[in-house]
């Protein structure tokens, strides 16, 4: 069986699908897109092995197309430039508002069909539970990654009690 917890991500990303059928296009290679959250190496690494798999059980070509940005990959999306995306939550709401995009499976890690996010330190941190994070700075990695926030919140610790907010822009998937 294909191993797909391995390409999961802690993110809970979502695999979304645009209305693809006309016989005529039936030989033609689908487009499989993706924002690339790692390096592109990494992702197209990670993203292989189902385009080999869809490959196989489609009998039909997939070829990967990986964004260097979310806005890239919504509007691929929305417009038909790919034919189905693995989508962030953020990427898939926002693509689903643009239109044409649904909804036609989402990841499951370790038998469940939800994701959690975690706030780590370094080992030798002073910081032991979530109110030490009180009047210290914290690093998010992406804006639009609303869930990050809401992680941060519901662990107890208002943004506002945060000293200082950045974003790296980074998001490592583990």
């Amino acid at each position: 069986m294909f191993e797909s917890a391995k390409i999961v991500t802690i993110l809970g990303l979502v695999l979304s699908l645009i209305p693809f059928s006309v016989a005529s296009e039936q030989k033609k290679a689908l487009r499989f897109g993706s924002v690339a959250m790692d390096i592109p190496a990494v992702m197209h690494k990670r993203l292989t092995p189902l385009t080999t798999y869809l490959s196989k059980e489609l009998n039909r070509e997939v070829v990967l197309d990986l964004s260097p940005n979310m806005k890239d990959a919504i509007k691929k999306v929305s417009s038909g430039e790919v034919d189905f995306a693995y989508l962030t939550p953020v990427a898939y709401i926002r693509s689903h508002e643009a239109g044409n995009t649904q909804l036609i499976a989402k990841t499951v890690t370790q038998n469940k069909g939800s994701f959690q996010l975690m706030i780590v330190v370094r080992e030798d941190s002073d910081i032991k539970n979530p109110s030490d994070l009180f009047g210290r700075s914290f690093a998010f990695g992406d804006k639009a990654a609303l869930l990050q926030r809401a992680a941060v919140l519901g662990a107890g610790v208002p943004l506002e009690k945060l000293a200082n907010m950045t974003f790296s822009g980074i998001t490592t998937i583990l």
